[in-house]
């Protein structure tokens, strides 16, 4: 016992401590595991579906204030993009390895961040040039689209085992593969949608035509 009234560590002590740390770290839930990381996560996908589809159907009703529906569409656009992006940050700075899926996840995230400025491009009052808008969506559709493809893949081969090669059968062999396999592709069929009627919303279809209708449809 030192001067304090404390007893030394003795070496079998130092080697109890050090197992009880390890013992405590390894116990400790994966970040993503954790009730925060989840809830984020989850309530910022939602934000962003949610308001894409509010701002696209404020473009769809006929006798309406175009300049506002407008505003209040590329407004919502802007809330959505950034869920989206906070969805690929979450998951870029969570999942560190293998590079491949970080890789993978940076696609989304630059796709988002296309959408982002793309929204911005598109509000009215900001008087920003209508092509940042369009190439904003255009790029980060294709991405997006791009990346989830690659996600699906990803999916395919991790449950294949142990071949770990990519097989539509293996998408379909649990719930948990499926459930995964059908949030990722339905993302990317919601890209390559936005990819689609963005190039056709390009070409310059009157507000309110049949041409433009379809591709509110699309959307």
């Amino acid at each position: 016992m030192d001067k304090q009234g404390y007893a030394p560590l003795s070496l079998n002590d130092e080697e109890d401590s050090e197992e009880f740390s390890e013992s405590a770290t390894i116990s400790l839930p994966a970040v993503y595991e954790r009730t925060w990381w989840k809830m984020i996560h989850a309530v910022s996908f939602m934000v962003g579906g949610i308001t894409f589809i509010l701002g696209t159907l404020c473009l769809f009703p006929e006798d309406y204030n175009w300049t506002l529906g407008f505003q209040l569409s590329a407004s919502l656009y802007v809330i959505g993009s950034v869920g989206f992006l906070t969805v690929d940050v979450l998951e870029f700075f969570t999942f560190t390895s293998p590079k491949l899926l970080r890789l993978n996840i940076s696609f989304s995230a630059t796709g988002s961040f296309f959408y982002v400025l793309g929204s911005i491009g598109f509000i009215p009052k900001l008087d920003v040039a209508m092509s940042l808008g369009v190439w904003g969506f255009i790029l980060g559709s294709f991405c997006i689209g791009s990346s989830q493809i690659w996600k699906v893949i990803r999916i395919s081969k991790e449950s294949n085992e142990p071949s770990h090669s990519f097989s539509v059968r293996s998408l379909f062999q649990d719930k948990n593969t499926f459930t995964a396999m059908m949030v990722e592709a339905g993302a990317g069929a919601g890209a390559w949608c936005f990819f689609v009627g963005t190039i056709i919303d390009y070409t310059g279809p009157e507000v309110g035509s049949v041409a433009f209708v379809s591709v509110l449809v699309i959307w």
